[in-house]
């Protein structure tokens, strides 16, 4: 499994350590969805008559929703590898 996708394999995990690598390659996923569907949307409006900043949020909310617990997850494995507490 890539590394960029491990977070959301182990999405319930709180246990262990996960690697700079895992961490910052998950947020680069989220920044690359959050990204795209912006852009997406901007084009859809620009270029049609359709309102494309409503299937953005929409589409941001459930990509948000998706990815709420793996990214706590990831964060207090990455204390933990640090040698802090995930609290």
């Amino acid at each position: 499994m890539p590394l960029m996708l491990r977070p959301l394999a182990r999405y319930v995990d709180f246990t262990g350590r996960s690697r700079r690598a895992e961490f910052w390659l998950f947020y680069l996923l989220i920044f690359l969805l959050t990204t795209s569907c912006v852009v997406g949307g901007v084009i859809i409006e620009r270029t049609t008559q359709f309102p494309g900043s409503e299937i953005v949020f929409h589409v941001l909310n459930l990509i948000y929703l998706a990815v709420t617990i793996p990214w706590f997850a990831v964060m207090v494995r990455r204390l933990h590898d640090v040698e802090k507490s995930g609290w």
